[in-house]
Order: C-alpha cells, then structure tokens, then sequence
C-alpha cells in the first residue's frame, strides 16, 4: 500500500516561479494529509487495534465548572458550532481501495457526528478517577464516518437537576489525534466557550482556511523544487542508518518485538530534584544550548548507557504550525522527526551537547517534510516504527502542568469555564505508543522539571523493571551534575554508571546469620560448579589429572615439626571449619547436589595420613604428581576431602627435620587459595597450644553461607547479566588459531602448555604510568590489552567474551571462613570498534569490567540459568583473564611460621609429561603484579588438545610485540591509530613481508610444489589434524585427501577426461572434495552457481567444452543426460581399493600432469551480454 501520491511530470511542465500559498478552496474532499496517513497507518499495521477496545490516539481535554451553571443543550449547541467551525471535526477519513489512496472527507453537519453521554451518581474520587481513565483508553470513535469527538458530562454536584451543569461539574472531550493534536486545545477551548455565548448555531462570518486547505498546501509544497535540498539533508542524515536494530531487549522480557502491538505500556512519573535543575540550568546557560537540547543529550547518554550502542536515533515531534493563519486553526499538524547521531563514548558530556545542539539547528529548516518522506527518502517500503521516542513540554504551553486556565463562557449568569487538572491524564494511562518514551515537562521560571517514562508491555513484563530505569536515568543525572563524577567537559561520558547505590546496599545490609540445628543444605553455587565441572566437562577416566585436587607444598627450613602434634592440629582445624568434613553427594529424591557436616565417630580421623621417604627430588616430583592428578584421593560423598603426606628426607623418628616436606592437600569444592591464610593462623594455634577456641553454636558456617547464599535479594545483579549477555551466542568459541579442534567435552585430556614472559623495566614502567595516567588500574588496562590481542589473533572478532575467577568473599564476615568462594564470571565486550583507538578501547573496557565486578557476587550458575536457552555450553569459560597483584617482599609471601619452626611454601605446576602441565582452559592469560619493584610477568596457559607447543610460544611472541607496539616504540599512537592497525608479525616474518610487497621477483616461487603435491605434503605432516569441518561434519587430512584421490581414481577409470570439469554443487563437504580431485586430476576447475537457470547452466558448460559435470543429488535435474553429470556421492559410495588411504602411502601419490596447466576458470556475470571467462 503506497500513500505517498506518485507525482507524475509532463514534458510541457512550467517553471515554478513562486511558493505554495494557504488558499480557501472550499473544497470537501482531498487526499489525507501526511499527518492524517501516519496516525491511520500507525494505528492500522502496528497495533491490534481491531481485537482490543483500547485506543491509542485519544486526547482529553477535560473542563470544569468554576462559576455559574449550563444547559446540556446550550452545551450540545455549541459543541455542534465547534464541528461546524472547525471541519476537520466532522471529516472523514478512509482507505480508498480503487485509487489505492487515503482520503478525508467533511462531513454534512449533524448531532450524529459526536459521541455524548451524561453520567450522574459518582459517588468517590476512585469511580470518577476511573471513569476518566476510561474515556483516555476508550475507543469512541469512527473514523470512517467521521465520528472524531466525543462529550461525556460527568455531573459531581448534587443538585438532581441532569439537564444543567453547575460548579464542579465536568465536560469531558475526547478527540481523536488523526483530527486534533494538543496545539488544537487552545482553539478548541476559545471556539467552545464563543459558541456557548450564543443562544443558537454560532455564525461563521466570513471564509477562512479549514483543515483540507492545508492538506492541498503541503502537497502543492512538496512539488516545489525547494523541497528537494530538504530531501537531501534527511537522505545524507538517515544514510546507513539500521532502521531493524532493537534497543534495550530488557531484563523481564516477556517477547521479541512485535510487528502488531497491543498499545499497552507501563508509566513512571517522577520530578527531579530543584538542585538538579538548577545545576542543569547553569550548564545550559554556560554552553549556550537550550533546555530541549540538554535533556535530548541526557536522553542519549542514558539509551548508550543501557544498551552500549553508538548509532542512535531518537524521534521527535514537531507541531509543524510555520504559517501564522495555522495558530488558530483546529487539526492534526504534528510532524515526526528522526533526531539521529552517532556518539563517541570517548569524549566528553559537554562534547556530545555540542553535537546535539548542531544536529538540532540544522534540522531546524528542514523539518517541515513529512515523516513519511523523510523515511522514503532512504527507500523504505514501510514506515520503520521508532522505538525511542523524546518529547519536550515547556510548563509555558503544556496543559499539563494544572494552571488553571479560565473561560467566561456564558455572561447572563457569569458561567466559568476553567481546565480540570487532577492528574496528568497524557501519561499514565497504561498507553504506550512506542518503546520508551521519556517525557519532559520543564518551568523555567519555576525551575522545575517533571519527567514521564512510558516503556511499552509488549517487550517489559511488569512495571518494576521501568521503575528502575527511571530511577537509574535520576541517578545518572545526578553524577553528571550533583556529584560531579565525570568532569563534563573533559573525561569520557562512559565513566557513568547505571548502577543504583540500592544494587550496593542489597549486599551491605545482607547479614549471614547460624543456622540452628542444621548440619544439612543445598551446596553453594560455587560447590555445585565445581562437582559439574569435575563429573562433566572432564572425565576422571578420560584426564590424564584431576581437576580439583588443590596441593600445597610447604619444605622445613629451621626447626623440627612433630608429626603427632601436626597431626592433632589438623584434626583440631577440620573440627572447627565444618567444611573440611563436609559430604557432597547427589540427592536423587530432591533432585539437587546437597552438603551435609560429618560428625566423627569415637576419635574418628578427618583427613588421609600419608608418611613417605623420598631420596631424590624426582621422587617428589612423582608424589606431587600423583597428590595433584589422583582423583581417587578424595571421597566427596563421604566428606573425606583433606589429605596430610608427610615426605622425609633426613628424618626416621616422629619428627620432621630441616629439607622435609610436607604436603597438604584439600578438595577444591571446599577449598580455595584464599581460605590458606586461615588455615595457617589456625594450624598455627593448634600446633602450639594443642586446642582451638570454638564457639560451635555461634561461628558461622561455610553451610550457613550456601543456605543464605539461595534467599538473597539479587534483583539488581540479575537485571545487569540478563542484559549483559543479551544476543550472546554461549556455544560459539571464540575462533582462536587452534591447530586442532575438539569436537566435544568427552575428548578433553587435561593436558597443557605454559609460556611466560617478565616485561622488563621499561614495558612494566610504561604499561603501568600509562594506567596511572588515565585513571584506571592496571588490572583493567592489561585487560584491554588482552582484548586488542583476541581481536587481533580472530582476524577482527569483535564481540568478545572471556571469563575471570573473582575471590567472591564480598562480606567481610566471609574472609574468616575456609570453603569455596570462587566465582567465574563473563566480561562480554560487545561492539569493539576496529576504528577505535586504544585509549578508547582502554576506556571501554575499564566501565564494562568495573559494573561486571560491582555484580560478580551473582553465581555464574544463576547467570547461565538466565539464558538457558542458550547457556547448555558455556564456550567463554574455556578462554580466561587472571590478574595478580602482590605487595609483600618474596620471602614473606612464601614463608609459614610454626612456633619457631620455619616452613617455606614451594611453588608447584603439574608435570605430566614433557613440558607439559596440567590446563583447565583452553586458553588463559594470567598477570603478575609484583608490587615490590613494580615489575610486570605474563603467563599463557593453553590446552594440547587444541595447539601445538610451537604455536603457543609464537602466540606469546605476538602478544609481546604488541604490548612492545602500544606502549613502548613510537611507531603506534594509541591516542590516534585504530586498534585494526596494531600488528602482530614477529621480526623473523617482516623481512618476507617486505619482499613481498616491493620485490615479488626474489621470492623462489618456483621452489613451491604443485597444489595437489602441497596439499598431499601436509596432509602426510598433519594427517590427523581436523582439515575441514561444517556443521556436525569433519574429515581429517587424511580422510579428505583419501576422498580425493578415491574421486580422482574413479575419473581416470571411467575414462573421463577432459580439460576442464564443471561443478555444480551446493555449499557441503564435497564440494570441497570435488574442488581438490578436479585439480589433481590435472583438469581445469570451473564453479557452476546452482543458483542460475538450466538454460544459463547449459551455455556456461558448452562455452567450456567441458564433457564432465560434476554435481550433488539436488543440482542433478539442472542438466541434461548428454551432458555428463556424475553425483559425487555416488562416485564416493563406491567401495574402491583407493578407500585404503593411509597415513603410510599418502607420501607416494604422483600426480601426472605438466606444471603451466590451468587450475581454474571463472565467469563474469554477463550483465552486459554473454558471460566471459
């Protein structure tokens, strides 16, 4: 359906010399204005309007009685002179099928025309408030019949008489906005209360402009040739613009966007605080931008700030009134406005009120165009709805605000007429035209500022979640101009958060209180984690090593330990913290992984006894190897999760002397690294005293958290990750150069390759003054260097997701209980721009991870169970980011005293073969802070089941040269160049790029092998390396270079020879297959699109003098039988002796054909004729 009129030129067409005029036509019958077409449209496509009795467009203009009285017939009277006043009162409006147009007609004047009805007997404020309410939603009208008004007197006073409305007494209209827009109050109300003046039909003296006037003048307007620098100014704002983008998809989304909307919504009224205004008032006046302008800024920072985009556009409204003779007039003049702009987050608040403020003056003069055209000038079929609308009510104009307004409307009895103002009747009533609307009704005089948040119910399904957002747009305004937090006209508007002070007093006003007479729970979400990770994503029977066996490794340097003493110091501590002798198993009647606290039987031993003797230090290697990687060691479902081995060097009796070792060991479902400071303190205690001080019935519990841990309000920590990782793909790994790929959890061996790097002086120095510099830490700043180097090691992967282990004791009544706290969680950068520069990127990063770690106390379980449809494989866990920072002298940090024997803590990674260790991830980047002399080490960790040991000490190569490029050389600007030109090439690889790009003549290209030649050399290198995968399916080198030559085989014996070999297959693996065979058949390979017609198919295969067509079961009809199509399956399914491909005889291929033959010809499309190869 096309309403735009086609506008249809003749060769003998004068020159306009003139602009359009407003002129009486006196005509009754027109096309629909643009206004009229939008609000139809708008109302027809978008909404249901036809199932649901709510309506959309209704305007209240709701009167009063201050003064005297008025008949219900003087009032009927005048209402019929108002429809006679104003025709667009009485106008039709109606699709005309044969000339595929909408029309607007006036209609004869008649009393049928309008609704009426008198209500008496209301009896409370609450009936008459939902009576009101009613008349707002209500659809009352017909717009085909013209029947756009409507009055219901609602009679308050109690006089009995229901023919006469006295004081306090309503007249309520209802308009429909295709025929009235809140500029048409005024005139509305003056005409009204003139009318009522007469005691018949008022007399219209004189002719003057009606609605259907203006309609003929904006189309006359449209063919001036003026209009067309209009139409390039939107066509050059709109370019580009991704008009199906969806905004803030919400945390309580209860469906996509929808094409028909139910019009329902959810409203929040709130008034900003008088500081907050005045504040907002100075900044206004300072930069010389108006009030309109600064709110629209703020606008646009709260929708980058909760949807992270840069590409915004907002749509306002115009009332479109620029001739003076359409002030008074009555009707539909609203224009919309698409406010669109493209933010920088790098640059400053009063930067981005400066670009709003020149984007507002120059649509100044080209706003008159119809929306309609505005869109089309982009080509758009159909009107794109705006989601983000802004409206800006000055409390001068608005009707809103309850200035009384008063009317004499009869002088015989001195009736007056006055707005009724309640409430503002505009907004909250459960309307909602668009996605967001924020509102702003602005005094100046008074400085003061009400706002109105409309979120539609089509995407929020509750109004919790808009009260929150409206919260969350108070708190940001008032960083920006109360609390100062980002200097608004120099530091980056991305250090704002969103985040309320509420999401931080939810967890300081949790308190974790002991739990009487229970000694059994659900297990903690951190337990549960591990017991998944350990039964599921790696098989004790598959790994070469446990998983969650945590060792530690402590040598005697003076002194003597007695073992018996140790001993009973262990059991004392394992006594105290309930933890160590906690049972993890399996509820299968409640379905859930449950904790239960072991109480000893009779003097019962808590932990596993080892006592060794060791002779070299290979024996020790073999013992920690076997305490880190033996998961029979502990017994979960029993509580067995602690272990003492005892390894002697110089000692035989019960003590242990200098150069032995002792080896604790505990079960990582009960244990993290930060639970060892405790552990020792108590040890310590224990040892010397021979007791620990309990307090049983009081000392919270690591139970006591778990059960806590699931009744915590995390209303605020859900809304962020539901958002967070909203349109995540979970399953897809980030596309790092594996040598190999796993094709699922079952094949992981635990086996990993560790390379480190110190950054020496000069890098540690520039890397961490560049953090001080810029305001951030230095954590967050190697964090976005760890992003740079993935987007750069992906080939521009620009939506990144890696995961982090945060401590997780976020009370401090945590830090005195041992147990398992770790919480991994998801730091997903979206939208890395490759424009962008590193200090941007920097930036960036630095406001995603600080809001990720005010929310890293959500379990990573709960996070998953958000997006559950997507979470079944969480791939980002397996690509990780650790940083630590340490600031104590190295001898403290590794030594435990015990009494006055000295223990020194050994530190230990799992050997299990040759320059091997043991991996969790696929890949990890871990930092080292060494806070003592400000020196900075790098470490990459990274699974063999997926690299080679040589490709990851080239990745760590790269990664070194990159930091070097950024911080160090200067022949990179991190304040000017995009990221996208950061390089990773190694200084052994630049002497051949050079070459290549000034002197390709002293590349031996000749020393290269022949394709098929290459290709078998390194399917014979690399055989059981994935070669080629698609969806489910994979072949090894191996296996496609067998399928290949099986199809060569069968060529050469059916004697199909020919120069060139056409194929016509969809996109598959033997596609690929046919691809290789062809050319190692020694043809020529020409590529059919089995997209192209028969007949197209045909001339191309004839033009090649190709007697072989090589095709797929679904491509076969495309060709005819003396053309030759052979289906490669069929060629595949033969059981040939070439099926016994191995790794032995795929060396001893030879290939016969000479060495100038064509590989492959291709054809242009034949746009200009016939195809040419």
């Amino acid at each position: 359906m096309n309403l735009i009129p086609i506008r249809r030129t003749t060769a003998a067409a004068p020159q306009r010399t003139a602009s359009p005029t407003l002129n009486v036509s006196g005509r009754l019958q027109a096309l629909a204005s643009f206004a009229q077409q939008r609000v139809w449209l708008h109302e027809k496509l978008y909404f249901n309007h036809q199932s649901s009795s709510l309506a959309i467009y209704n305007i209240l203009v709701p009167l009063t009685i201050k003064h005297g009285s008025l008949s219900v017939e003087r009032i009927r009277l005048a209402l019929l002179s108002v429809l006679d006043y104003h025709t667009v009162l009485r106008t039709a409006v109606r699709f005309n099928g044969k000339s595929g147009q909408l029309e607007q007609e006036v209609q004869p004047l008649s009393h049928d025309l309008y609704s009426f009805e008198c209500t008496s007997n209301i009896n409370s404020s609450e009936q008459l408030d939902a009576m009101l309410t009613a008349e707002s939603v209500t659809n009352h009208f017909n717009l085909e019949e013209g029947k756009v008004v409507r009055c219901h007197l609602m009679l308050l006073s109690k006089h009995g008489n229901q023919q006469v409305l006295r004081k306090g007494d309503l007249i309520i209209f209802s308009l429909h906005h295709i025929a009235f827009d809140l500029s048409s109050v005024g005139p509305f109300i003056e005409t009204f209360s003139e009318a009522c003046n007469q005691t018949k039909s008022m007399k219209i003296v004189g002719r003057r402009p009606q609605y259907i006037d203006v309609t003929l003048y904006e189309q006359a307007l449209l063919r001036d040739p003026s209009t067309a620098s209009a139409r390039q100014f939107w066509s050059t704002l709109l370019r580009g613009y991704d008009w199906t983008k969806k905004f803030l998809q919400p945390v309580a989304l209860t469906q996509t966007h929808r094409k028909v909307r139910s019009g329902r919504g959810y409203s929040k009224a709130f008034t900003l605080d008088p500081d907050l205004v005045r504040a907002q008032m100075l900044f206004a006046s300072s930069h010389n931008i108006s009030m309109f302008q600064l709110y629209l800024t703020c606008y646009y920072m709260f929708i980058h700030q909760l949807d992270g985009s840069c590409d915004l556009c907002i749509t306002g409204a115009t009332d479109n009134r620029r001739l003076l003779e359409l002030k008074s007039m009555v009707g539909m003049f609203v224009n919309l406005i698409p406010y669109r702009i493209q933010l920088n987050p790098c640059e400053s608040f009063a930067r981005l009120a400066l670009q709003v403020q020149q984007l507002c003056l120059s649509i100044l003069e080209y706003n008159h165009l119809p929306y309609q055209y505005i869109i089309n000038a982009e080509g758009h079929e159909r009107q794109p709805m705006s989601q983000l609308f802004f409206q800006y009510e000055s409390r001068m104009s608005s009707i809103t605000h309850g200035t009384a307004l008063t009317f004499n409307v009869n002088d015989e009895n001195d009736t007056v007429l006055a707005v009724y103002h309640d409430r503002d009747r505009s907004h909250d009533n459960g309307v909602a035209l668009f996605d967001i609307t924020l509102t702003v009704s602005h005094g100046h005089s008074e400085k003061a500022t009400n706002c109105f948040l409309e979120c539609s119910a089509d995407l929020f399904d509750d109004r919790t979640f808009v009260d929150t957002l409206a919260n969350s747009f108070q708190h940001m305004l008032g960083q920006l101009f109360i609390e100062h937090q980002v200097d608004l006209a120099t530091k980056p508007m991305n250090r704002l958060s969103l985040f309320l002070p509420t999401a931080a007093d939810q967890i300081r006003r949790l308190v974790f209180l002991r739990q009487v007479n229970t000694s059994e729970g659900p297990a903690s979400f951190a337990q549960a984690y591990m017991w998944l990770d350990e039964h599921l994503r790696f098989d004790t029977s598959k790994c070469k090593v446990a998983m969650c066996n945590l060792p530690f490794l402590y040598r005697i340097e003076t002194g003597t330990l007695s073992i018996t003493r140790l001993r009973h110091a262990l059991q004392l501590v394992i006594m105290k913290h309930h933890v160590l002798r906690t049972a993890l198993f399996f509820d299968s009647d409640k379905q859930e992984l449950v904790q239960r606290i072991v109480q000893p039987q009779h003097n019962e031993q808590l932990f596993t006894f080892v006592d060794s003797t060791i002779e070299t230090d290979d024996n020790l290697l073999t013992i920690m190897h076997d305490e880190r990687g033996n998961s029979s060691h502990f017994d979960l479902a029993k509580g067995l999760v602690s272990r003492l081995h005892v390894v002697r060097r110089n000692s035989t009796s019960n003590d242990l002397d200098e150069g032995d070792v002792i080896i604790f060991n505990f079960h990582h479902a009960m244990f993290d690294f930060p639970s060892m400071p405790m552990f020792h303190r108590d040890l310590e205690q224990a040892y010397l005293m021979g007791e620990l001080q309990l307090d049983d019935d009081n000392q919270l519990r690591y139970l006591d958290y778990a059960i806590a841990e699931r009744q915590m309000p995390m209303s605020m920590a859900q809304d962020f990750w539901l958002e967070t990782l909203r349109d995540y793909e979970f399953d897809r790994p980030i596309p790092l150069p594996f040598d190999r790929h796993r094709l699922s959890d079952e094949q992981r061996t635990g086996r990993g390759i560790s390379v480190s790097f110190e950054f020496g002086p000069d890098l540690s120095h520039a890397i961490l003054a560049h953090a001080a510099k810029s305001g951030t830490t230095p954590e967050y700043l190697l964090l976005a260097c760890y992003y740079a180097f993935l987007f750069k090691l992906t080939n521009g992967e620009q939506d990144l997701c890696v995961g982090m282990n945060i401590n997780g004791r976020y009370k401090d009544e945590l830090h005195s209980i041992i147990g398992m706290f770790v919480n991994a969680i998801p730091l997903h950068l979206r939208h890395l721009d490759p424009c962008a520069t590193f200090t941007c990127l920097a930036e960036q990063v630095r406001a995603m991870a600080k809001n990720a770690m005010e929310m890293s106390y959500f379990p990573l379980q709960r996070i998953l169970a958000l997006h559950s449809n997507n979470a079944a494989s969480p791939l980002f866990l397996d690509t990780s980011f650790e940083y630590q920072a340490t600031d104590m002298a190295s001898t403290d940090q590794e030594q435990v005293l015990m009494g006055e024997t000295v223990l020194t803590a050994l530190p230990y990674s799992v050997q299990i073969g040759t320059d091997e260790i043991a991996s969790k991830f696929d890949f990890s980047l871990r930092f080292h802070h060494d806070k003592n002399n400000d020196r900075l080490a790098c470490t990459i960790n990274a699974s063999l089941d997926l690299f080679e040991k040589k490709t990851v000490h080239k990745i760590a190569r790269r990664f070194e040269v990159m930091l070097q490029q950024l911080f160090l050389l200067p022949t990179f600007d991190i304040n000017r160049q995009p990221i996208y030109e950061l390089s990773l090439l190694l200084p052994d690889e630049l002497p051949l790029i050079h070459s290549i790009k000034n002197d390709t003549s002293q590349i031996p290209f000749q020393s290269f092998n022949r394709l098929p030649e290459e290709f078998a050399h390194q399917a014979y290198i690399y055989s059981q390396k994935i070669a080629l995968c698609l969806d489910e399916q994979s072949l090894t080198y191996a296996e496609l270079l067998a399928k290949v030559f099986q199809l060569v085989d069968y060529l050469d014996k059916r004697k199909y020879h020919s120069e060139i070999i056409c194929q016509c297959v969809e996109r598959s693996i033997e596609m690929v297959i046919g691809q290789l065979a062809i050319i190692a058949s020694g043809a020529g390979y020409c590529s059919l699109s089995p997209d192209d017609s028969p007949e197209r198919l045909a001339a191309l295969v004839a033009q090649t003098n190709s007697q072989v067509v090589l095709v797929h079961s679904a491509t076969a009809d495309r060709f005819s039988h003396d053309q030759r199509a052979i289906d490669i399956n069929s060629c595949l399914a033969v059981d040939d002796e070439s099926n016994n491909m191995t790794d032995k005889n795929i060396n001893r291929l030879e290939w016969t054909f000479p060495v100038n033959d064509i590989i492959y010809i291709v054809f242009t499309s034949g746009s200009t004729g016939i195809p040419k190869a």
